[in-house]
């Protein structure tokens, strides 16, 4: 499955389009700060299947996921959920004005 369809990214992809996308949505996040959080919104979503979760991170095994991750659900993130909410709701928006889905 290609990247645009939610396949597999290279790390050195991934690092080409991390700082455009940063300059334009003001969320200045690293790259492991952003796994924390898709983590956690996997998390969110599904509970604890580690398994679900470990397959999305390409861990080797549910157990090491969840000693990597576990820690990060002590907290309540619900503000960088709902600041990385805007954000995508903002970007949206400038999505269909600009009708370039290209552009983010």
């Amino acid at each position: 499955m290609s990247a645009e369809r939610g396949g597999f990214v290279s790390y050195g992809m991934w690092r080409k389009k991390l700082d455009p996308a940063r300059k334009a949505s003001g969320v200045d996040l690293t790259a492991h700060e952003l796994r924390h959080v898709a983590a956690s919104i996997l998390f969110a979503a599904k509970g604890d299947d580690w398994g679900l979760i470990q397959e999305q991170m390409g861990h080797e095994s549910a157990q090491e996921t969840e000693r990597i991750y576990k820690h990060v659900f002590r907290g309540d993130r619900s503000a960088v959920a709902r600041m990385l909410g805007a954000k995508i709701d903002e970007l949206r928006m400038g999505d269909v004005a600009t009708g370039d889905p290209d552009q983010w």
